[in-house]
């Protein structure tokens, strides 16, 4: 036994540390990956720690500033994206997308940039689209490529919105809209307009998974014989799922959402709008990001998950409560 996974216990201990633990003992072991997770609570980190390890073949220990992958959890930074163009007059959010992306078939309805953003769009997701070619997720296709496919949708699964469906293809093209408008990749204009101003040091979009990056851990996914794979995506990411990040960092950008103290006046707010579809039913889905109920509770989220790597953003505004958990392990029971 090594003891790393000791080492990865180490962090910010409170009054519901044991009860909290209790729930991530599965992980908590010699030679396993686990997790990564604080709690946030009236302005204070009540709990903070890691539950096994960062990667398995060194025996290296999780700590604060280990580098995960956001996933999904990204496509709520790419929406304060758009919102801070909105904030400097460069577009609307209820343009014509086809006015940024003319390369896109003209469907007979106008998809706007709120479409997009609220996942009412109508368009096919991006990697189902990769399963009915045959391909996969670690399958090597650039951003280019992937333009290429949705380029060629000839039809929308509905009229923009009629419906709520979960589609990356939505965020990646906000991603190119982003690029077209700033004249910045997307990765120049997080940095400039979200990580340092935040002082969010070692969080960066990284579109290719395999990228070597300084104290990154390693994903895995569980192997029929009870041990562990590296996990792999090598679709080229952007907006819809490209960011990583550490729990130091994501501290900072949970209290900068909490007191909305950037990104222009009542970002909160506009983030967590309510949006209805076009028959007046309410949506979760807001702008990148889901506004839902919890035992009477309102609860701001979004998760992400991809081969190896699993993130969860939440906030309980009423109880000021904030939870970001990682994991280095695709196991969807620990979130």
């Amino acid at each position: 036994m090594s003891g790393a996974y000791l080492k990865s216990r180490q962090g910010i201990n409170g009054v519901y540390t044991d009860r909290i633990n209790s729930l991530f003992t599965q992980w908590d072991r010699d030679r396993s990956p686990g997790a990564m997770l604080a709690v946030y609570y009236r302005d204070e980190v009540i709990h903070q720690r890691g539950y096994g390890v960062a990667n398995i073949e060194d025996d290296v220990p999780f700590t604060a500033d280990t580098v995960l992958r956001l996933g999904s959890t990204t496509k709520h930074l790419c929406a304060t994206c758009m919102l801070l163009l909105e904030n400097d007059g460069k577009l609307k959010l209820d343009d014509d997308i086809r006015s940024y992306i003319p390369e896109l078939p003209d469907y007979g309805e106008v998809i706007t940039l709120r479409h997009l953003l609220t996942m009412t769009s109508g368009l096919w997701d991006g990697i189902n689209i990769l399963l009915f070619a045959g391909l996969n997720a670690e399958s090597p296709l650039t951003r280019q490529q992937l333009f290429g496919m949705y380029c060629k949708q000839q039809k929308l699964m509905f009229r923009p919105g009629d419906d709520c469906t979960y589609s990356n293809t939505n965020y990646s093209l906000l991603s190119l809209v982003i690029e077209r408008v700033s004249g910045l990749s997307l990765d120049e204009f997080m940095r400039g307009q979200i990580f340092e101003p935040l002082s969010m040091d070692k969080s960066r979009l990284t579109p290719v998974m395999d990228t070597a990056i300084l104290d990154k851990a390693r994903g895995y996914v569980p192997a029929e014989d009870d041990g562990f794979n590296s996990g792999f995506m090598r679709i080229e990411l952007d907006g819809n799922g490209g960011v990583d990040s550490t729990i130091n960092d994501m501290l900072k950008w949970l209290a900068n959402y909490r007191d909305d103290r950037h990104f222009g006046p009542d970002y909160r707010q506009r983030m967590e709008a309510p949006v209805y579809l076009n028959d007046g039913r309410l949506l979760e889905y807001r702008l990148g990001i889901n506004v839902v109920d919890y035992r009477g509770m309102k609860v701001v989220r979004h998760a992400g998950g991809m081969p190896g790597y699993l993130c969860d953003f939440v906030y309980y505004p009423q109880a000021d409560l904030g939870i970001v958990l990682f994991t280095n392990l695709t196991e969807p029971a620990m979130l």
